[in-house]
């Protein structure tokens, strides 16, 4: 997961730096070193991931969603919802996009943890309703951004599955629209072909629709 990934770095990187700098004998800042890595992972990380409300029966239970949505995907991109403020909330809810692969071994991207916590699922409840970005394409809109603007940036629209677990339903899907993007002068590469964030528009549609229902 990308946040275990930036909490590992961050806490190797604090290790490297003490021991390459540390005035004390070499074996002395290994070893203190050693215990601020072992401190680390017992009570930091732990309480990182609380803050975030992330666990790892949460990624779990993310995983056996996903596992079983993935043959149902084609059948849910078959049923187009209209309107998504008409869709029933069962339990709780979780965000993910399965056209974004993250680090490690995992072929999605959650981002359950843009959900405020009283709607996010966790691996305790009974019932998820998961929203799926399962397929994302262009829009009309365009821009460019780069040193010279010469980086084409498209709008972002994703179609996003509904589903629920665990009897695992397909609900149909409805289409979302990033923010339009702009003509912008930054001091960097190209780096994609999108602008906006899709991913703010999704948790604040997901977000509405189910604080309505509370």
């Amino acid at each position: 997961m990308d946040v275990l990934v930036i909490i590992i770095s961050i806490i190797l990187g604090i290790i490297i730096f003490f021991i390459a700098y540390s005035e004390e004998p070499l074996h002395i800042s290994i070893i203190i070193a050693a215990g601020f890595a072992i401190f680390s992972f017992i009570i930091l990380v732990p309480i990182a991931f609380s803050f975030i409300g992330w666990s790892d029966s949460d990624n779990s239970l993310e995983d056996r969603i996903v596992k079983g949505s993935l043959p149902l995907i084609d059948q849910c991109l078959n049923k187009k919802i209209e309107n998504p403020e008409s869709i029933k909330i069962k339990g709780k809810t979780i965000f993910i996009d399965l056209t974004r692969k993250a680090s490690g071994f995992q072929n999605y991207t959650s981002f359950s943890y843009l959900l405020s916590e009283e709607i996010r699922g966790h691996y305790s409840d009974t019932e998820i309703t998961a929203f799926l970005i399962a397929r994302r394409h262009k829009g009309d809109s365009m821009g460019f951004y780069g040193i010279d603007e010469k980086c084409p940036a498209f709008q972002a629209i994703d179609d996003i599955c509904v589903v629920y677990w665990p009897e695992m339903t397909p609900i149909g899907f409805f289409s979302l629209e990033s923010t339009p993007p702009k003509t912008i002068s930054v001091n960097r590469a190209c780096y994609g072909d999108y602008l906006g964030n899709p991913y703010v528009v999704g948790n604040e549609t997901i977000s509405k629709i189910t604080f309505s229902q509370i």
